[in-house]
């Protein structure tokens, strides 16, 4: 056979031959061990410490304050209760599976934020994994008939190393919560993967496993998080760029076959949308947004573009929990609104011109907008986070890697160019590590995250009220009340359900710390008028009127929250405090007797049920 011209490597692909030889698209055996092993002590080097990180901001919501997944037995009643999520009874989450395993980390070590950390730790270790199987095949099979096949394995790694290392995946390992993101990416992946297999694989019974696996991983990674309902797209993507080709159409026969197999997955994957959300309630969200849809729409693509940013530039004082970004009232306020969709709207032709000559390069850019429609257009979600990337930035750095390795490939005889980029790649690659390692850092310390987040964005309140709750849980009180009144003063909330918590944790302070009983009872009466869905709220509320001698009002407030929180530990508590101080000591003791078997490690309910005991005993012996 004649060796390839040098200029190959420009040439229009043909389509691929989906009956290839297993060994031409899998590593070597010693190449699957040498890459586990590399990106596994990578990643133990710079998110090692992690392990220790606190609780911060939505976990709380999500986890420690969230009884529905405080699973201490496998009854009926307790599983179920786990598929409500953070949502009152009677509400399926869209989110089950994230939940679910919320849950069993908090059966096996309750709050020990050890569990959950090791679990999205191997989270991202197994979707490295994953990726770097389906770069792997993917390249294998577009530069199967065009490259020498010892670079598939180089430009596979070297791509999955930068993904996974990066400092903008810290949100979605290191921030518990955000397990949601990293999960649904993992399945969506492994779905990929074995459409890639089902499509590229000879034999009719490896076939239907493969592509039942295909849907399996697929239903699996929807119910981890909504975002993945894009997976049937790009499934059909990847048929249409990687697996069919930009060159002849393949036969009937093939192409009908993978006609069906897409419809299967997509009529699946729209049915199962369809159960797990309700489409006219998607919008509501906007109710509590200080912004509208319009805004939202014009803004996005600014947004994009900074995402695209920290992709490509990674300094430590760019990535932040809580970013600050002008809204786009219209075309031209601010003035770079007009000038980001337009070269948004450039970008993505762009990727399709490309599909042609380089169809991988071409896959990766149409990827990577695909996976932002659903959080970066119309839901009515925050502006921006950096998890948001987790997802569609899995075939970015593929389209760097491959452009220099085909600019290198061009250069004749050996030179110093090509071992230049190799110690400029290396540089980078440990720079970024740094980044990743000190962000991590961050997250150690609740009051550090957030002190942090004001430096970076000093003009949102959002980051104030979560330093303040960081530093009243350390006992600072007082320095606590600054933060909140700066949160204040600056009065720059994403919705009103921030707003509802300031007014909240600042009636704490008047009700715990000054006794200002009547000021803090205003202040939670306030804070439900602004959004009533706090159970925190209506329990401190009724627990202020039992102090004010009001047991009354106390037990109706209590009890008209019950009914949409029945197993909510809060409200409980406080019916039973009303009970004991009203006399009623059976009722209060059967109370805190249940209680005390869902939450048996609970000092103050322990501490109740001895007062419940001492009174009844003073009332047996006056």
């Amino acid at each position: 056979m004649e060796p390839l011209p040098d200029n190959h490597i420009t040439e229009p692909m043909t389509r691929i031959d989906p009956e290839m030889n297993n060994r031409t698209l899998f590593p070597s055996a010693r190449e699957c061990l040498f890459a586990f092993t590399a990106i596994l002590l990578l990643l133990l080097v710079i998110y090692g410490s992690s392990f220790r990180a606190p609780f911060h901001y939505d976990d709380y919501v999500n986890i420690v304050d969230n009884p529905n997944i405080h699973l201490r037995d496998f009854s009926l009643h307790s599983l179920r209760n786990v598929l409500y999520g953070k949502k009152p009874n009677h509400t399926w989450d869209t989110r089950p599976l994230s939940y679910l395993t919320f849950a069993l980390n908090y059966y096996v070590g309750r709050t020990d934020v050890f569990g959950y950390h090791a679990v999205n730790f191997a989270i991202h270790y197994l979707s490295s994994v994953l990726l770097f199987f389906l770069l792997h095949l993917t390249l294998a099979a577009s530069f199967a008939v065009r490259d020498d096949p010892k670079h598939v394995y180089s430009l596979s790694l070297l791509s999955t190393i930068f993904w996974a290392t990066h400092p903008i995946q810290v949100t979605a390992v290191t921030y518990i919560v955000q397990r949601m993101t990293s999960m649904a990416a993992m399945f969506y992946l492994m779905s990929m993967l074995f459409f890639a297999l089902y499509r590229l694989t000879a034999g009719k019974r490896q076939k239907i496993i493969r592509l039942a696996l295909c849907i399996l991983a697929g239903i699996l990674a929807m119910l981890s998080k909504e975002n993945a309902v894009m997976l049937p797209v790009s499934i059909l993507l990847y048929e249409m760029l990687i697996i069919q080709g930009p060159g002849p159409n393949p036969g009937p026969k093939k192409r009908n076959g993978a006609i069906i197999s897409l419809l299967v997955i997509i009529t699946g994957m729209v049915v199962l949308a369809c159960i797990l959300t309700t489409p006219s309630a998607v919008f509501n969200g906007y109710q509590t947004r200080y912004f509208t849809m319009q805004e939202r729409i014009l803004t996005e693509p600014r947004v994009i573009l900074f995402y695209l940013s920290l992709l490509v530039y990674p300094v430590s004082s760019r990535f932040t929990l809580l970013h600050d970004i002008e809204l786009s009232r219209n075309l031209l306020t601010p003035w770079t609104t007009l000038p980001a969709i337009v070269l948004v709207m450039s970008i993505i032709p762009a990727g399709l011109y490309l599909s042609r000559k380089h169809p991988v390069i071409s896959f990766g850019i149409l990827f990577f907008f695909l996976n932002h429609l659903i959080e970066g257009t119309v839901i009515p979600l925050e502006l921006i986070y950096e998890h948001r990337n987790y997802l569609p930035s899995l075939f970015f750095f593929p389209i760097f890697i491959i452009m220099i390795f085909r600019l290198l490939s061009r250069i004749p005889g050996t030179g110093t160019i090509p071992v230049l980029c190799f110690f400029s790649g290396i540089i980078l690659l440990v720079s970024q590590a740094h980044t990743t390692h000190m962000r991590n850092y961050r997250f150690l310390s609740g009051v550090r995250l957030w002190s942090d987040n004001i430096e970076k964005s000093p003009a949102l309140s959002t980051p104030y009220l979560n330093l303040g709750r960081s530093l009243w849980e350390i006992g600072l009180t007082e320095k606590s009340m600054e933060a909140l009144n700066k949160a204040e003063a600056l009065n720059r909330f994403n919705n009103t359900i921030q707003h509802r918590t300031l007014i909240f944790n600042k009636a704490l302070y008047d009700a715990y710390i000054t006794r200002q009983y009547r000021k803090a009872g205003e202040a939670f009466q306030k804070a439900l008028l602004i959004n009533n869905g706090s159970p925190a709220i209506w329990a401190e509320l009724s627990r202020i009127h039992l102090i004010l001698g009001n047991p009354e009002k106390a037990m109706d407030l209590a009890g008209h929250a019950l009914s949409f929180w029945p197993d909510n530990p809060d409200l409980l508590f406080v019916k039973t405090m009303i009970l004991f101080k009203t006399g009623r000591l059976e009722p209060a003791l059967s109370e805190i007797t249940k209680m005390i078997e869902l939450y048996p490690d609970h000092p103050k309910y322990q501490i109740l049920m001895a007062e419940i005991h001492r009174g009844k005993k003073d009332r047996e012996n006056p």
